[in-house]
């Protein structure tokens, strides 16, 4: 596991651990330097004392963490750190970039500072719950080590013979979403959604990342898989997606976590990573608006509509607005400080709406007259003439809050606990190591959910689909049997 290093190595190199660390402390000291001078309606004299509290337990925790060296712990941290924490500083930066903090429900920032506390409440029960989970754990046995090496041992030399049934499997999917995508015009037919179980992006990188991080595959296939990648990075941007970049990113991450990879970086790739932060916010910007062209018109990508994007994006009021745009869609903590401030979407956030969504969902047909997906259900409320793209969070403090109340966080300890513990009872097998893949996405999708009821079936169509996918590459023999 990364070990959460406070000092720079005396190679040069710097781990994941001090970056976290760095941008934990930098966060409430630029609020601190902005101050609260009355402008910012989010932001007043105690809002940087509580992100400082904030931080402060999350260099704890990291500090904790480099001994006992839990991978869910960091998961979760480097999530909560990036999706969650980072906005209250792009918040206090850019509050005119909002994008739900004033649609339904006028919030000041009183009201913003009681939603903070409970966010920091969450973020404690988080922790609590998943340390549980890997307290229970026997992962610190002798017998679990050598197994674990023996099964990481036999997975490397696995992935290296299977190789081009994985690159095989990534052209199949690449082309799926190129002719999709791209050449077919029009809205997309029904069945699409259907066959698009079997070539799940998540599924497509985490296929991709396990390739190349196998010592035993050469560097030149290293390079294929690489460049396919990066072609499908291109290609979904350019029709709409805001962070695929960033979910391969987060896919490489988790995966270098699940196989206790040590997380650094050389000094001198600040700059490229600089750049990658870079491209990751234009994405977001030009994905926004190629979707709500796509929305209004259907897709269809030539150079015409390209330069009306990008004439679209260039005449913002300034680099300023379109961060503040781009630092709203890629932070969740607006979508639950608005379920928590506006108490009417308690009205269709309900465990009786959940298990109606989740039943339909996992059916042929409909059962339920009134099923929703809770996202969608959210939008009737925001959005009653339902005009334009949407596509909304719900983040799992303003769910827990509205199903739950006050006592969310122990539900939220509970759901860490649970996530960690399947976590660490996952083998190192191919179907092992996807499970523990699966519930770091899980529990990324979990804080920045979109609902239970999606949560869930998302969840279990990845598994089942996965193993399926997984067994077909991994394990289906044609011709001659290979030597194990």
């Amino acid at each position: 596991m990364t070990n959460v290093n406070l000092q720079v190595s005396s190679q040069k190199y710097i781990s994941l651990g001090v970056l976290l660390g760095l941008l934990v402390i930098i966060i409430p000291v630029f609020m601190f330097n902005i101050g609260a001078d009355g402008s910012n309606p989010y932001v007043d004299e105690l809002s940087p004392f509580i992100v400082l509290s904030m931080s402060c337990f999350v260099l704890f925790v990291l500090w904790v963490n480099r001994n006992r060296r839990i991978a869910v712990l960091e998961v979760f941290i480097f999530v909560y750190i990036i999706f969650w924490h980072f906005r209250f500083l792009t918040l206090a930066l850019f509050p005119d970039g909002e994008l739900v903090l004033t649609r339904t429900v006028l919030i000041d920032s009183e009201i913003f500072n009681d939603y903070i506390w409970l966010v920091f409440i969450s973020l404690v029960a988080t922790v609590i719950g998943i340390c549980i989970g890997f307290g229970l754990s026997n992962i610190k046995s002798e017998r679990y080590k050598e197994k674990k090496r023996r099964c990481s041992h036999k997975l490397t030399i696995l992935v290296y013979r299977k190789k081009y049934n994985i690159l095989l499997y990534c052209l199949f999917a690449f082309g799926y979403e190129l002719y999709f995508m791209q050449i077919l015009p029009g809205f997309l037919p029904s069945w699409k959604g259907y066959l698009g179980f079997l070539f799940s992006f998540e599924f497509f990188l985490f296929l991709v990342a396990l390739t190349l991080l196998n010592e035993l595959v050469s560097t030149k296939f290293k390079v294929i898989m690489f460049t396919l990648i990066l072609l499908y990075v291109l290609m979904t941007v350019i029709s709409g997606s805001r962070s695929v970049l960033m979910h391969f990113v987060i896919v490489v991450l988790f995966l270098l976590l699940v196989f206790d990879k040590p997380i650094k970086f050389r000094l001198r790739h600040f700059f490229l990573i600089l750049l990658i932060g870079i491209f990751i916010v234009f994405s977001f910007a030009y994905g926004t608006y190629q979707r709500h062209t796509r929305s209004i018109s259907g897709f269809s990508f030539n150079l015409e509509s390209t330069q009306y994007i990008l004439k679209n994006i260039g005449e913002m009021e300034s680099w300023e607005g379109m961060l503040g745009v781009a630092a709203a869609r890629a932070g969740f903590l607006d979508f639950s400080a608005e379920l928590f401030a506006n108490p009417k979407y308690g009205e269709v956030v309900t465990i009786e709406n959940i298990i109606k969504a989740t039943i339909d969902g996992s059916t042929p047909g409909a059962i339920f007259e009134d099923s929703k997906l809770l996202e969608h259900r959210i939008k009737d409320i925001y959005n009653p003439n339902k005009t334009g793209y949407q596509s909304d969070a719900l983040g799992v403090v303003g769910e827990n809050y509205l199903l739950f109340g006050y006592a969310s966080p122990f539900v939220i300890a509970f759901v860490a606990f649970i996530i960690t513990y399947i976590y660490y009872a996952s083998n190192w097998s191919i179907f092992g190591v996807y499970i523990k893949f699966i519930m770091a996405l899980v529990l990324m999708n979990w804080w920045n959910s979109f609902g239970y009821d999606l949560l869930f079936l998302n969840f279990t169509r990845q598994l089942v689909f996965g193993f399926i996918l997984l067994t077909l590459i991994f394990y289906l023999r044609v011709g001659s049997n290979l030597k194990k």
